[in-house]
């Protein structure tokens, strides 16, 4: 937060010594050419000189004393302050990081994804480049990229396919290393009982081969023999199921259907029979009543009457009742002859279905067993043939090794031998890999491999290498790239700071977090906070003089401050509080050192020995014999007729 300045520069140390160095030599160069020609010449009061010459040889004295009786004496007071020990220096405002993006490439500018102004975070994209438009190389480097993730990826994460592929390789190489050793040892040792084992085991393996044809021939003779039983029992199996279907067939015929069929028919006629004479008697039942109620002549029908009737119309309904019970019955009895007789013919003929089916299954059996035979004596040949190869390698082999090799077929055999193991190590040590991991070297390099194409492919963009804000852009989209000028100029504005060159007699007095006060000529009348972060470790000669950095970091956030202000910077080092401090004209210098004239209350002046110290605006810190409130004599030289360096001669 900026603040009014209100507080009084401190004076520059170099300036106090350089000060201190002119009292001295003036002091020297007026007791000399000065101070005793007044005293000689101008002082009328011989008491003044004689004081003078008592006083061990302090002529001023002699002249203040003089003087004092002459004219006012002016004093300034000792004061007690909090005085503020300080290093001031200046310096450029400077962002905390920037840096001034370039193309990697050549080509043309496809997008521009940022403005002047923008707020970027790291890794956001800046810029892109048209892809038709690079080399060769950066399109190659998307497929190169592809593959060396697929063997990265390989190496950390293998599939079971790639385990049981390593493992068959295993199992291959240990075969050729174990032909590879039976062949050096072939040429270097003769072991006839190994050879002759191997001799005799391929004529075991003859023998079984031979035994194993027999064996299916018998097995076609045997297959041969069934099939023409089964000819047999398939003739007896046809006229067996004939036998059994007319069986059936006599059987279902002893159930005669005729006379239920003419059962079912009579009884039918008998109900149709009743059902008419029950309509007959109806119909006349009621003509006779009906006639009677009509002609008076007839008497009425008399209850006896109506009973015969009611009885003879029951009686009929009885009838046609019982007929038709007849007809239900007889037509029961006739289905279930019927079904009597189908399910004989049905279980005759699943019996004859069952008894083909069965004949069949032999048949194809006795041919699969025929074919089995067939190929078994086929087996047998092969087997014999092979059997038949092995003894006479075997024979072979066992000559050859009683021979005396060469020079060159061992040499040529032990190097089949080392080439057959080092690839069974290479392909257990791939194995190994597989199961417990990869190489941390074989992952290193896969790892390179997917870095270097993604660098290369890093280029078809540009990126914000850090979080920033976009200063400057010197391209727009088609534009042709040039990789001398820089696309883009970046700088984090979140923590602005001054870089200041700090003279190595003043770098011990600052240490980090220590407050700064700056000032801007461009921003008048206020002052802004600062912290001290960091100090360089080592320093370096800037005309003569060792300097070191020190950086500011500024506090306060400000608009109005801009990249590049020149910043005054006064770092605050010490604060010593209740120091004295005397007006800097009550300083005087002679051969003896500092010192100051106090003025005693009764008017008389007493020299007191001083050492001084920092400048605070108009007042200089001392150490002495002083004390808070008292007067001190200001120094205020005149000239004299015998000139120096405060004036000249006589008027």
């Amino acid at each position: 937060m900026a603040k009014k300045s209100n507080k009084k520069r401190v004076v520059p140390r170099w300036l106090v010594i350089f000060g201190v160095l002119g009292i001295v030599a003036g002091a020297g160069f007026l007791t000399w050419r000065v101070l005793n020609p007044v005293i000689a010449s101008q002082s009328d009061d011989p008491e003044a000189i004689a004081a003078a010459a008592e006083g061990g040889g302090n002529p001023l004295a002699a002249v203040f004393q003089r003087g004092s009786e002459e004219e006012v004496i002016e004093t300034g007071q000792v004061v007690a302050i909090d005085a503020v020990q300080s290093v001031e220096a200046s310096g450029g405002l400077e962002a905390l990081q920037n840096d001034n993006v370039f193309w990697e490439t050549t080509g043309r500018v496809g997008e521009v994804m940022i403005d002047v102004g923008d707020d970027v975070v790291k890794g956001d994209v800046l810029m892109t480049v048209e892809t038709a438009s690079v080399s060769e190389q950066i399109i190659n480097a998307q497929a190169e990229l592809l593959n060396a993730q697929s063997a990265l990826n390989d190496l950390l994460n293998p599939t079971d396919l790639q385990v049981a592929r390593a493992w068959d390789n295993i199992v291959t190489a240990k075969e050729v290393l174990k032909d590879a050793e039976d062949d050096l040892r072939d040429l270097t040792y003769v072991d006839h009982e190994y050879y002759q084992d191997q001799i005799e085991a391929a004529e075991d393996q003859l023998d079984q081969a031979q035994r194993q044809l027999q064996t299916a021939e018998r097995q076609v003779v045997s297959a041969s023999q069934s099939a023409a039983l089964l000819d047999i029992q398939s003739t007896q199996t046809e006229t067996n199921n004939q036998q059994t279907l007319l069986t059936a067939e006599q059987d279902a015929a002893l159930i005669e259907l005729g006379p239920l069929v003419d059962a079912v028919k009579l009884a039918q006629q008998q109900l149709n029979y009743n059902r008419e004479q029950l309509g007959n008697a109806q119909v006349a039942h009621d003509d006779n009543c009906r006639t009677r109620a009509e002609d008076d002549a007839l008497p009425a029908c008399r209850t006896t009457d109506l009973i015969h009737l009611n009885q003879s119309l029951d009686q009929w309904n009885q009838n046609v009742l019982d007929a038709e019970r007849a007809v239900n019955k007889a037509e029961l009895d006739l289905d279930k002859a019927r079904q009597q007789n189908g399910q004989i013919e049905a279980d005759a003929a699943l019996a004859a279905q069952e008894a083909a089916a069965n004949l069949e299954k032999q048949r194809t059996d006795n041919l699969n067993a025929q074919a089995d035979a067939q190929t078994a004596i086929g087996d047998a040949n092969d087997a014999i043939a092979d059997a038949q190869e092995n003894l006479d390698e075997a024979i072979e082999d066992y000559e050859i090794a009683q021979g005396d090799p060469s020079d060159s077929d061992v040499a040529e055999a032990e190097s089949k031998a080392r080439l057959a193991k080092a690839d069974l190590e290479d392909k257990e040590r791939i194995y190994d890999e597989l199961v417990n991991g990869a190489d941390p070297d074989d992952i290193a390099t896969a790892e390179a491999r997917v870095l270097a194409a993604e660098i290369t492919l890093s280029r078809l963009q540009l990126t914000a290498p850090f979080n920033s804000t976009v200063l400057e852009s010197n391209y727009m989209p088609g534009d042709t790239i040039q990789q001398s000028q820089y696309a883009v100029q970046l700088a984090d504005l979140s923590q602005l700071h001054i870089t200041l060159s700090i003279d190595e007699t003043e770098v011990p007095q600052i240490k980090s977090g220590q407050t700064a006060t700056l000032t801007f000529d461009s921003i008048p009348n206020e002052e802004f906070e600062g912290i001290v972060t960091s100090i360089a470790e080592f320093g370096r000669e800037v005309q003569g003089i060792v300097r070191y950095d020190v950086e500011v970091d500024l506090v306060d956030d400000d608009a109005r401050l801009k990249l590049g202000m020149t910043a005054n910077v006064e770092i605050v080092t010490d604060i010593l509080e209740g120091a004295l401090a005397v007006p800097i004209d009550t300083i005087q210098l002679d051969d003896e050192g500092e010192f100051v004239t106090l003025l005693e209350a009764d008017g008389t002046q007493t020299r007191v020995p001083v050492v001084t110290g920092l400048l605070q605006d108009d007042l200089v810190l001392v150490d002495g014999e002083l004390e808070a409130g008292q007067e001190l004599v200001l120094f205020d030289p005149r000239a004299v007729d015998a000139g120096g360096p405060f004036g000249g001669g006589d008027e």
